[in-house]
């Protein structure tokens, strides 16, 4: 706000009496700034008489104003105080009605005042209510069973209607009870007149609340509209819909008695109704909720209506637009889904704890890390105008967990407050390894959520399955269809020319070839298939790429990387777009005319034969004529630009403003005519829709329904919060509806909830995305499966190596070649050698077999070194790039301060400074070792290969390490890699130094195959993922021009990255601080091609910018839907077919082969226990033929000689399997969790500081007795658990035990420490002592939490826990190629990130100053977080745009192998269950379907290769058969044994 604004003052006078309550100090409106605060007060203190209602609400805001004022003047100097009001909450003029209970707080002050309670309950009560919340959704739930289990039960008619036929009943039964009979011929009309209020009750609720909220705490001056209309009449428009909502729930539960569902309760009927049925709940709800709000004194009455929405979503199916949704009831597939669900989310909650512990410890000391909007009253107290003690928003481990939540679900909005290494580190861990795994937990918990919104009604699932069993039965046995001879299209590089002639033929012979297959190649390209499409391709995404260097280049010259345009002048692009459309224009006529020609010749020749005409497409048009939408869009293309390029003409070449956007428009639609060549997507997308609408139309309601809850909750909890970004976001429900729609993304874009926002941001992000995603799910699977046809039953057993990949083979020596050149062919290349014997194998056990052999030792010692070489190479170079190595920047005191391992090492800067001389210079001399190590492996490579090394990518990656190697020698070593800031200086391009040296990193992937498996895939896939790209492309292109209209001309400042901004730190100048800076929003949409960076990155799912306009707001929520549909069925398609091709190359399955030895291991102990009964059983029976024995005497008398009898041991265990005793000690670790979760927080126990009060003391000491009498049963638990022996846990005891030992150690580390700071608490106090204690303390404190490992081991879920580890261990051997080619992407795109940012001018240069610097952000970059987003325009942007098209798609590769392996572990747990009959049934059930299943392989992608025998890969399915069959036998040789034995 201006300062003129700010400091303006009050000087008129009022007199009033002492006895006038509206009487008002004017000398308290000195510097107060919002202008609606100074009107609230004058004209209050001109009221002579007020109600009291708003009397007692505006003495109340005289003392919040007091209390405001208070608080700023205790600010320091070193800390901007802003003004003491920011705005007003509740006005109190504007409170209409009486009220009951006392006034909220009327002004919002700048900061938040804290005391001990109010941090207690921030940090902590957030947890309290969600675990309140699930209790109560559980108990929910067991209510409504309970009731009708009181109650009465359903009627026996209600189990075999459906619910359409049930909600006629009730319909009727309501009609009858309102109309009577006499006014039957009403009923229509009274059911339709219902049905529009059914619907427009919650739409108008919402919208008039929407509007008076946003007038009501955001007011303006533009004059009276709607939405004061809206303000002032909301309260009665609610009173209104709440007394007719009364009337229609007193009518409906007086018509349940004649309900099938509640006929059964009788007289109870009404009260079953209201408290079952889920529409009467949550009518029920609203109604009183929002009746609860008239007895506060607010200015706007909250209103809770959304609620009813619940009825409209349930009426869908009935009014036949949706399907029936049946909530939560009907879902999951039984017991198995519910106990895995339990399983996986106590795996989630351990690791979420552990990470929460983990940033508890690393941020506790974090300075940036401080919330500036909240102040305790303490610290204010204590330190009034000198130091300003901010709350630490991770003070204790509760709080640290919101924030670690964040990080595990993606979202890092605190990114910028992480700005020391170890920080950064912890952040780096997480994103590369905990999200991935959470991820699967997560993935399975919205996979169970969203089975849950889908649930059919028992009664639709049983008449679906009668009418497929019905269908099955009549049709034909499938027939296999003979695969199709396709051709093999090779690379001309690389497939040019037989194997035995390849070492032959000379090099010029060789050249000459290729261009031979080149010259026929272009020889056979035909108009109508290649060459038109081509041509339209081009002229269409030209014109679009010329428009956006024009806006580019329209007001002054600019860069695009390497080249410099000069300024374009305005009538450019004109003349290019009407240039274009004379093309388009002439391609329609010439289209028009070759297709009419062709029609009237075909309708000759069939008339001729006395044929019919061709029939009609499916647009209504015959299949061989241009349909009626594809000349609507090629006049669009077309007619248009002629028409500007007139335009042009006519105004001597001075290009009009006003119609530009429409033309622009127009030639979007140049890019949607390819679709004809490309199968259509658009209509696939169509077709998609008209399939499931019904299911979309529920899961959308159902989405929107979850949508607009968490907004009002939000609002309702958020609307007071003191942060300004907070408010400004969430301070009315119409902010909030925008904010909510990128929170149920998954996007956290702000974090400082209070703790009522928090517990609602968990729920939402846990249970809300799942289920706003549901209809996306459902789009884009049906969407998905039509690009693909049937690509995975033709083509899945192409997805793997083969001979004529290997092209290095094809440069083998000859028989007659020198033994020298073939002993470093075999040195280089033996492992290919080795896959092409695989290769030649008939059967998969031999291919097995020869692909397990040894390597030659010669070639395994050079892989070794070749391997190690490359990647200290990269360490070295990757440190040496570090800006701690540069002496400049890491050799100050504020960095030796900060630094962990400089403070500890260094007593100086001159010190450090020298150290690091001495380390460059010894950098320097390993890389001259490297230099000449990297030059005789491509002197060796070039032998074997020759040329063909130079030009495959493996030998450019070689040489150009040793290109960046040998310059970072040179003179421009101190440069290149230490003083980025001096690259864009120098000119001579030295910042491509360190991305050519981590070349060395890719040149190594031969070992691992990364480039031949990538090579593979976009091969065999190549047409599903161009249809997918291209209509990725589309939805982009169209998405980024509207988004580029419509900010072009907003002056709004917003900032582009982490929106939550770092505490400022007295101690560390403002320079040296990085903050992202706001940036106008036409800078960066004024051209289209700078536009397109931000579009692509919305579409994504990621909304680093989120301050824009209404039109732009309603784009972006249209294009999340659209746009995350099309990048998830992009990505879908490629990582399936890598995970098919990396599935394939395995050797063997690890999980079948696992599980197979796992039962013939049982099948042994079985056998044995077999042999043991038998010899009891012929000793009985010799025992009884000798007489003088009885049976129970024979039965003692023939145990097994070498086992001992039961003893004490046998009774341990039994003691310890016991019911209560499992519980107390299960029992007690949760209350220890809870306890040590508490004593985290400062408030319940300070930290140990060596300068403690007695208070201080004494908490410490009663938390050290607590965690005394924890550690006494604990290690009472773990010497019942050793006596008792392992039992069936086999080896995994061990580890249990050990946890469990470790687990103890924190414990006795605290009371250690509490004994020794009580005994020695006279001491002299010590400074260095102090801090000492306190980071030890910290430590202990958060390693305390590492016994929440020990919840993995409880009895109810162990094994279904270990089920989902052995499913993640189980994909290590495919894990290879996947994480080494992650890690080539990471490190690539940071060195290029680095490279461009510092050459070029870049808004975020000072995040970039070195490659490990920005790994840190580039690992949230590939996890889909972009923290930052303001990149150098046409270098840094255009990595960006690689980045999401590419690099998150590879880097989720890994993700997808995860999930497929914990899948697999799932379905051999579930058939290892699955009792011998059973299983012969799922067997009969699985033979009689010969086709595979499509479903599971085109969602997934990795059990393609399961129905392919003769193929040559792994026959997965057969061997899960295997050793189904085998666990089944196993469980049933044991229960017949056990049953023998009982006997």
């Amino acid at each position: 706000m201006p300062t003129d604004q700010v400091n303006q003052t009050v000087n008129e006078t009022v007199s009033c009496s002492i006895n006038d309550t509206a009487c008002f100090d004017t000398a308290m409106l000195i510097n107060v700034e919002p202008t609606d605060t100074k009107e609230l007060f004058l004209n209050g203190s001109g009221a002579s008489v007020l109600p009291d209602h708003q009397k007692e609400s505006y003495l109340h805001g005289k003392k919040d104003l007091q209390q405001c004022r208070e608080l700023a003047q205790n600010f320091p100097s070193t800390f901007p105080s802003g003004t003491a009001v920011r705005k007003v909450s509740n006005n109190p003029l504007k409170i209409t009605l009486p009220c009951v209970f006392n006034p909220e707080s009327t002004l919002l002050c700048d900061r938040w005042l804290l005391d001990d309670y109010d941090k207690v309950k921030l940090q902590t009560a957030w947890i309290a209510a969600m675990a309140l919340a699930l209790a109560a959704f559980a108990g929910s739930t067991l209510l409504g069973r309970q009731v009708r289990k009181v109650f009465g039960r359903e009627s026996p008619e209600a189990s075999e209607l459906s619910k359409d036929d049930i909600s006629r009943f009730e319909m009727e039964a309501l009609v009858h009870n309102i109309c009577g009979d006499r006014a039957a011929h009403l009923a229509k009309v009274f059911v339709m007149v219902l049905n529009v209020f059914t619907v427009v009750l919650p739409i108008s609720n919402v919208a008039i609340f929407a509007l008076a909220t946003e007038k009501t705490y955001f007011p303006s001056h533009d004059g009276v509209g709607f939405s004061d209309w809206c303000a002032n009449w909301h309260d009665t428009w609610l009173i209104g819909s709440i007394c007719l909502l009364l009337l229609l729930q007193v009518a409906r539960a007086a018509a349940s008695s004649k309900s099938p569902r509640f006929s059964g309760s009788g007289h109870f009927a009404w009260l079953v109704y209201l408290l079952t049925d889920v529409s009467s709940v949550a009518d029920t709800v609203a109604v009183g909720l929002s009746c609860c709000s008239f007895l506060y004194c607010r200015a706007v009455h909250w209103n809770w209506m959304i609620f009813t929405f619940v009825r409209v979503i349930e009426s869908l199916g009935h009014w036949g637009i949706g399907v029936n949704f049946h909530g939560f009831s009907q879902a999951g597939n039984g017991r198995e889904d519910r106990r895995m669900v339990i399983a996986m989310s106590s795996f989630g909650l351990v690791m979420w704890v552990l990470i929460g512990s983990l940033y508890y410890a690393v941020n506790m000391r974090n300075a940036a890390s401080r919330w500036e909007t909240a102040v305790t009253v303490e610290n204010a107290a204590r330190k009034p105008r000198v130091e300003l003690e901010l709350w630490q928003r991770f003070e204790s481990i509760p709080s640290s967990m919101f924030f670690a939540l964040l990080n595990l679900y993606k979202k890092n909005p605190m990114a910028l407050a992480f700005d020391n290494w170890h920080e950064q580190m912890l952040v780096v861990f997480v994103n590369v390894w905990c999200v991935p795994i959470f991820a699967l937990v997560a993935g399975m918990i919205g996979s169970a959520v969203s089975n849950a919104v889908c649930a059919k009604d028992p009664n639709d699932r049983k008449q679906d399955q009668e009418a497929q069993s019905g269908l099955g039965a009549h049709e034909d046995e499938y027939e296999e269809e003979e695969e199709e001879e396709e051709e093999q299209e090779e690379d001309p590089l690389v497939e040019g020319f037989d194997d035995e002639k390849a070492t032959k033929t000379s090099v010029l012979e060789q050249w000459k070839y290729i261009i031979h297959s080149w010259r026929e190649f272009l020889l056979n390209l035909t108009w109508e298939d290649h060459l038109h499409p081509a041509v339209l391709a081009i002229l269409g995404f030209g014109s679009l790429f010329f428009y956006g260097i024009t806006t580019s280049c329209q007001d002054a010259a600019c860069t695009w990387f390497f080249v410099r345009l000069s300024r374009f002048p305005s009538w450019a692009h004109p003349v290019a777009d009407g240039a274009v459309g004379a093309a388009f224009l002439a391609d329609w006529i010439t289209s028009s005319a070759v297709v009419a020609r062709r029609a009237d010749s075909e309708d000759a020749a069939s008339s001729a034969d006395g044929e019919m005409p061709a029939a009609d497409s499916g647009d209504g048009v015959a299949a061989d004529h241009i349909s009626f939408w594809r000349h609507i869009g090629y006049f669009i293309a077309s007619v248009p630009g002629i028409v500007h390029l007139l335009l042009l003409v006519a105004n001597g070449f001075e290009e009009s403003s006003e119609n530009k956007y429409i033309f622009c428009l127009c030639s979007l639609f140049r890019i949607y005519l390819l679709e004809k060549w490309l199968d259509h997507p658009f209509r696939h997308a169509l077709e998609a829709i008209e399939k499931h609408r019904k299911a979309l139309a529920t899961t959308g309601a159902v989405s929107i329904f979850f949508w607009f809850l968490g907004a009002h909750l939000l609002f309702f909890s958020e609307f007071r919060n003191p942060d300004r970004d907070m408010t400004n976001n969430y301070g009315s429900l119409m902010r909030s509806i925008w904010a909510s729609s990128i929170f149920l993304n998954g996007e956290w874009v702000f974090c400082d909830f209070t703790w009522a926002g928090k517990a609602v941001g968990c729920f939402v992000v846990i249970f809300g995305v799942s289920i706003v995603v549901v209809p996306m799910m459902v789009f884009s699977g049906e969407f998905m499966k039509r690009l693909l046809g049937d690509f995975f039953e033709n083509n899945v057993h192409h997805l793997k190596a083969e001979e004529r990949d290997l092209w290095q083979l094809k440069m083998e020596p000859a028989e007659d070649a020198p033994s020298w050149r073939k002993e470093i062919f075999s040195l280089l290349y033996a492992h290919l050698q080795r896959l092409k014997q695989g290769l030649h194998q008939e059967t998969q056990f031999h291919r097995s077999r020869i692909l397990r052999q040894n390597l030659p030792w010669r070639f395994q010692l050079f892989k070794q070194v070749s391997l190690s070489t490359s990647l200290i190479f990269t360490l070295v170079t990757l440190m040496e790039n570090s800006q701690y190595m540069n002496a400049k920047v890491g050799c100050t005191e504020k960095e030796i301060h900060r630094n962990i391992v400089f403070r500890q090492m260094f007593d100086g800067v001159e010190q450090c400074r020298s150290f690091l001389t001495w380390a460059d210079t010894i950098e320097a001399r390993i890389d001259l070792v490297f230099l000449h190590f990297f030059i005789l492996e491509f002197i060796l490579r070039y032998i074997a290969l020759g040329w063909r090394h130079f030009v495959s990518e493996l030998g450019l990656a070689e040489l150009f390490a040793i290109v960046g190697l040998s310059w970072s020698l040179t003179r421009y070593r101190e440069d290149a890699l230490h003083h980025p800031e001096n690259w864009r200086a120098s000119g001579t391009m030295i910042g491509a130094v360190v991305p050519l040296r981590l070349c060395r990193l890719v040149s190594v992937g031969s070992y691992f195959g990364v480039v031949r498996a990538v090579r593979k895939v976009l091969f065999i896939a190549r047409w599903p993922l161009i249809k997918s790209f291209y209509f990725l492309l589309v939805v982009w292109y169209t998405h980024a021009m509207l988004l580029h209209f419509a900010e072009s001309d907003s002056t709004s400042l917003a900032i582009a990255g982490a929106q939550v901004r770092p505490a400022k730190d007295p101690d560390i100048p403002d320079g040296e601080v990085l903050f992202l800076k706001p940036m106008e929003q036409s800078k960066r949409f004024k051209d289209y091609l700078t536009a397109m960076q931000y579009s692509l990155l919305h579409l994504t799912g990621d909304y680093p910018i989120v301050k824009y306009t209404i039109t732009s707001k309603l784009l972006l929520i249209a294009g999340l839907v659209v746009g995350t549909c099309a990048v998830v069925v992009w990505t879908a398609i490629f990582s399936s077919s890598m995970v098919n091709y990396l599935a394939n190359e395995a050797v063997e399955d690890p999980l079948a082969k696992a599980v197979e030895r796992r039962m013939l291991l049982a099948i042994e102990v079985v056998t044995r226990i077999q042999r043991s009964w038998r010899r009891r059983q012929a000793e009985r029976k010799k025992a009884r033929e000798q007489g003088g024995m009885s049976d129970e005497k024979a039965s003692r008398g023939s145990q097994h000689p070498g086992r001992p009898p039961p003893d004490q041991d046998k009774a341990l265990r039994r003691f310890w399997a016991s019911f209560p005793w499992e519980r107390f000690f299960q029992i007690t670790l949760v209350v220890n969790l809870c306890v040590n979760m508490l004593c985290s927080l400062p408030e319940v126990v300070p930290l140990l500081t060596g300068r403690d009060s007695w208070e201080e003391l004494y908490r410490q000491r009663m938390a050290a007795k607590f965690e005394t009498l924890c550690l006494v049963i604990f290690c009472v638990e773990l010497v019942l658990t050793l006596r008792a022996g392992k039992g069936r846990e086999g080896k995994r005891w061990y580890f249990y035990r050990t946890v469990d030992f470790l687990c103890l150690l924190p414990g006795v580390a605290t009371i250690t420490m509490v004994t020794v700071e009580f005994i020695k608490k006279d001491h002299a106090e010590n400074a260095e002592l102090a801090v000492f204690l306190v980071e030890v303390d910290m430590l202990v404190k958060a390693t305390k939490m590492v016994r929440v490992l020990r919840i993995l081991f409880w009895r109810q879920w162990k094994d279904d826990v270990q089920v989902f580890i052995r499913g993640v261990t189980s994909t290590g051997p495919i894990l290879a190629v996947p994480v080494f080619m992650s890690l080539q992407i990471w490190v690539v795109i940071s060195s290029l990130f680095v490279f461009t940012e510092n050459t070029w001018n870049s808004p975020s240069q000072a995040f970039f100053a070195s490659v490990p610097s920005a790994m840190y952000w580039t690992s949230s970059f590939l996890i889909g977080e972009w923290t930052l987003a303001d990149f150098s325009p046409g270098a840094g942007s255009r990595v960006c745009i690689c980045t999401a098209l590419f690099g998150i798609m590879g880097f989720a590769i890994p993700m997808g192998i995860l999930m497929e392996g914990v899948k697999q572990s799932m379905v051999v747990d579930m058939m290892e269950r699955l009792p011998l009959n059973e299983l012969a049934e799922y067997e009969e059930a699985k033979g009689t379907s010969k086709r595979p299943s499509q479903q599971a392989i085109k969602a997934q992608g990795t059990d393609a290769s399961s129905s392919r025998i003769d193929t040559g890969g792994i026959d997965r399915h057969q061997q899960l058969k295997r050793a189904a069959k085998l666990a089944a036998m196993t469980r049933l040789q044991a229960s017949k044994t056990s049953k023998g034995q009982a006997k």
